[in-house]
């Protein structure tokens, strides 16, 4: 049933941009593989976040007084939150960017 969804709608695509399924099939995968490392970045990015604000809470922690050490640590819980779900989307498109592409065509782009 689901197959025959996907079918479909690549059929239908791939008329409208004048390829054929297969050729329209290895682009959407490799799309996939694209928005993985979108994701990868962005965590290493919020890793780098989190590194620095723990670096700079540890070294003004005397006290905690400062305005810094309040924002450095809300900024590096931030980060902590957003690592999670970026790395498990990251490390989910590439191994199984299948899944991601049916997902895709099933909610219609």
């Amino acid at each position: 049933m689901v197959s025959e969804q996907v079918d479909a709608v690549l059929e239908v695509l791939a008329e409208r941009f004048g390829t054929t399924v297969g050729m329209l099939w290895e682009v959407m995968l490799r799309q996939q593989v694209v928005h993985g490392v979108g994701y990868a970045i962005g965590a290493i990015m919020c890793l780098t976040v989190l590194i620095i604000c723990i670096v700079v809470f540890k070294r003004s922690c005397d006290g905690c007084e400062s305005i810094a050490d309040i924002l450095s640590g809300l900024i590096g819980i931030g980060a902590a939150g957003l690592l999670i779900p970026l790395t498990i989307n990251a490390i989910g498109r590439f191994y199984n960017p299948v899944y991601y592409a049916i997902e895709m065509i099933l909610a219609g782009f």
